[in-house]
């Protein structure tokens, strides 16, 4: 659905116009039904930086919800959050949530404030540590913000369940799921335990280049929403001309069969896709973002070094806060004795959790050779027409995306 833009007004009436093509919010919740409220308030940044889902957006939601019967309630734990006292605090205030939230009479729920809920695995492969308001709630709907991601390649309705891990759990998950392949199936897991009823994906003003906190924010003027999270992020993969298998947590949902990735089988209703298209044409990625996860391992070392990039510190824009050494699941961030961090290479697993994390967006991402970026958008191009291995069914409301 087009939105010109992020006045309240405006907000809202196109947040209307697009769940009154899916169906409204009837069967979403029931009256009197605690509703969550997932945004993505990714670190501490204003709105205009498109790090974080608009407040705007947050508002008008939140308003729709009480006024079908549901109690909304907004949750986030921001990254890396309990490291530094507060700062799920101070990311929803300086975002703009804190104040949305109130002004539309929602509850606000800190995720780092309570202990986390174990909640099972799926197939009994152990339990994962939620918030317990995601336990709490009687339906979840998943406000994403369209970004791009250094290791996802895209931020959308999967990756954006993430935040409801609380504080430094996330970066026990990432010292344990190294791999992008390892961290897909997590973010899977997750999204099968939340189950989001519904997803709304803030694509109006996105973010491109190296997300999904220091790229470059990009109007498209677009708001997404589908009752399956995982055909509105393989239709937001078509509209920044990406196959969609070609996202890692898509292909991995579709594998478990958590929803439709096949645009085919897709029904996208409103603005016609390739009229969206349009707006993100060219749309740049993050020099990080994987490619052929499927391709043998002795192919892929061959070429690594071609394809390497390394996050490395522009010591002009380090402020020397520590987050990057706070919250590298490695350890393989020290800080110098004049206060500023050396990234150990030996002990690097290149989560990128420093560049994703730095405030001051001073951890920057190099390729190691130039070829690098030419050969990822190939191998994009062909993990995109790789079919994927189904082993489940679908679930969710339908594949109707608008």
């Amino acid at each position: 659905m087009e939105c010109a833009s992020y006045a309240a007004a405006e907000v809202e009436a196109a947040l209307k116009r697009a769940l009154d093509l899916i169906g409204g919010l009837d069967g979403v919740f029931g009256p009197g039904e605690r509703v969550l409220l997932k945004p993505n308030v990714l670190s501490p940044a204003p709105p205009e930086r498109a790090v974080c889902t608009h407040p705007t957006l947050v508002a008008a939601m939140a308003r729709l919800v009480s006024a079908a019967g549901g109690v909304p309630v907004v949750g986030e734990s921001s990254g890396g959050s309990a490291h530094r006292e507060g700062r799920t605090g101070r990311a929803l205030r300086l975002s703009g949530i804190h104040a949305a939230a109130e002004g539309a009479g929602a509850a606000l729920e800190n995720f780092d404030a309570r202990p986390p809920a174990l909640l099972p695995r799926p197939e009994g492969r152990g339990g994962l540590y939620l918030a317990q308001a995601v336990r709490e709630a009687g339906a979840v709907i998943n406000l994403p913000k369209l970004k791009t991601h250094s290791l996802t390649v895209i931020t959308g309705a999967i990756k954006n369940l993430f935040g409801c891990v609380p504080g430094t759990l996330k970066t026990e998950y990432h010292r344990t799921h190294p791999s992008v392949a390892e961290l897909s199936a997590l973010l899977c897991d997750i999204y099968a335990l939340v189950r989001p009823r519904l997803t709304v994906m803030d694509a109006v003003l996105a973010m491109e280049g190296p997300g999904p906190s220091a790229g470059h924010p990009r109007w498209l003027g677009l708001i997404l929403a589908g009752a399956d999270g995982v055909a509105v992020d393989a239709v937001a993969s078509r509209i920044l001309g990406l196959p969609p298998l070609s996202v890692p947590t898509t292909r991995r949902a579709a594998e478990q069969g958590l929803g439709l990735a096949d645009p085919s089988r897709v029904e996208v209703v409103g603005l016609p896709l390739e009229r969206a298209r349009e707006r993100a044409r060219p749309f740049s990625l993050s020099p990080a973002a994987p490619i052929m996860p499927w391709v043998p391992g002795p192919l892929v070392r061959a070429v690594v070094g071609l394809l390497k990039v390394v996050p490395a510190v522009d010591e002009a824009r380090c402020s020397g806060c520590r987050t990057c050494a706070l919250n590298c699941p490695a350890g393989a961030v020290r800080l110098e004795p004049r206060g500023r961090p050396a990234i150990d290479r030996r002990r690097c697993i290149e989560c990128l959790c420093c560049q994703e994390l730095c405030p001051e967006q001073a951890v920057r991402l190099r390729s190691r050779n130039p070829l690098g970026p030419l050969l990822r958008g190939v191998g994009r191009v062909l993990e995109g027409l790789r079919p994927p291995r189904l082993e489940g069914k679908e679930f969710g409301r339908g594949g109707r995306t608008r």
